[in-house]
């Protein structure tokens, strides 16, 4: 029995209930400023340390304090609205976040002069962070791209806030395969960054970084590799070979080495639509270059010196060695790193990272949607391949079956002999690595529809 309902009669809780009741008619009076800013600052608590299961009934508080005190439509409700729209994008609220932003944004449009108001940039890119998280591409596109634009006329063409907004941009372009675009938005992110911290600044290795990352992901190792290394020369101007932040281009100079080896050179991968079916073995270059592998030996003894305690890092960055030497073949080696990084990441309550195989190369069938999108796709169906594969302890998939499909015959051989010739990083417990039975594979495939189901004017 609740203990506080003990120490009033029933009759006395109503009427004090309804006395409440008749106090909050008179709105304005209900609620001071005292009250909203104590209510942001209850929230911001919260929030800032990330505990969003707390902050999301504070936020929400926020929002309801502002509506008694100045009204549904008020323009002091976008910020809150952001706010409750956030933490709920944070707790994977996908659908009550999509309904504050949108409300967010339309009580902005409202008071908006010509559309070019500063408030309407927040909503909007939280819009866009949604739809980007439920796989609405296109619609992401135009709120995050409306967000920049705005960015842009209000703030000038090279302000820092945009580097905000510019990934997630970069990435629905890219999901949609339009390479095109997000690479102009990538160059773009980049120079924003230059011209904001300077050509030698710390603060440019991470956009450094996730320029690089962009290359490789198109397949120009080389290229990628140039934007590492620049990065690893800005982390010793200060810190010298065992600086920190030398880990990060360090690790990224090996992975362009290893994909180099995997996938072929950057002449002949211009991008990743087009990578070789090699899986462990380049015949363009013969052997992995030793420089990556020092690379990561240097990048381990750094941790292991500046910063013993950081279980995660380190144990990442094991890992980047054990998927060295599984791909150069040497498996019992590889398995002795696993054993190790394994040993870290569980010290860092992330064991749970590398308990699931992951490819490290694999080459889609020509028609997957994942990685070769039509030109005229309104010509084609999407189907799915749903399989199940036995990755073994040295991670070559041992057997790949299709447990359901809704494709051709044709195209269901064709994903089960490109899975046959993936490579993956088996799953790794304290043991090393393990055998994995019945891991479930969805690939997606496109099927040119008959010809009397092709769009007007369009033949198949």
């Amino acid at each position: 029995m609740d203990r506080f309902a003990l120490s009033f009669p029933k009759t006395g809780l109503k009427t004090l209930l309804a006395m409440a009741l008749l106090l909050g008619a008179g709105a304005g009076l209900a609620v001071s400023d005292a009250d909203r800013v104590q209510a942001y600052k209850d929230f911001r608590g919260a929030f800032d340390a990330r505990n969003y299961a707390a902050a999301l009934p504070l936020a929400e508080q926020l929002v309801s304090l502002t509506e008694q005190q100045l009204g549904p439509a008020d323009k002091a409700l976008i910020n809150p609205l952001t706010n409750l729209g956030t933490v709920n994008f944070r707790l994977a609220n996908h659908d009550p976040a999509e309904a504050a932003f949108k409300r967010a944004l339309a009580i902005a449009e409202a008071s908006a002069s010509a559309g070019a108001d500063p408030a309407l940039i927040m909503p909007l890119h939280g819009l866009g962070e949604v739809l980007l998280a439920t796989k609405r591409y296109d619609a992401a596109i135009v709120a995050l791209d409306r967000a920049v634009a705005l960015t842009r006329n209000l703030k000038g063409l090279y302000d820092a806030s945009q580097l905000a907004i510019l990934p997630s941009l970069i990435e629905c372009y890219s999901a949609i395969q339009n390479f095109a675009l997000a690479e102009q938005q990538q160059q773009y992110a980049f120079r924003i960054a230059e011209t904001a911290y300077g050509r030698d600044d710390q603060r440019l290795l991470g956009p450094l970084d996730r320029y690089a990352r962009w290359y490789e992901f198109m397949g120009r190792y080389t290229t990628a590799r140039v934007l590492h290394a620049r990065g690893l020369q800005i982390a010793e101007k200060d810190g010298g070979q065992t600086s920190l932040r030398a880990v990060r281009p360090l690790r990224g100079l090996a992975r362009t080495y290893r994909l180099e080896y995997i996938y072929g050179p950057e002449e002949t991968a211009p991008d990743p639509t087009q990578r070789s079916d090699a899986a462990g073995n380049n015949p363009s270059s013969g052997r992995l270059n030793p420089d990556g592998e020092k690379a990561l030996q240097i990048a381990i003894a750094t941790l292991n010196k500046q910063q013993p305690d950081g279980h995660q890092e380190l144990g990442e960055t094991l890992i980047d060695l054990g998927d060295w030497y599984l791909i150069a073949g040497v498996t019992s080696r590889s398995n002795d790193i696993y054993r190790l990084a394994w040993k870290q990441l569980s010290l860092a309550g992330l064991a749970n990272q590398v308990e699931v195989p992951k490819v490290l190369s694999y080459r889609a069938t020509p028609s997957s949607t994942l990685r070769m999108r039509p030109e005229k796709p309104a010509e084609f169906d999407t189907r799915t391949v749903e399989t199940r594969l036995t990755i073994d302890v040295d991670g070559r998939v041992r057997e790949a079956v299709s447990t359901a499909s809704d494709a051709p015959e044709a195209s269901v051989k064709a994903v089960l002999a490109a899975l046959k010739r993936a490579r993956y990083r088996p799953r790794i417990d304290a043991s090393g690595a393990v055998e994995t039975r019945d891991l479930p594979y969805t690939e997606k495939v496109y099927v040119r529809k008959p010809a009397d189901a092709a769009p007007p004017g369009k033949k198949s």
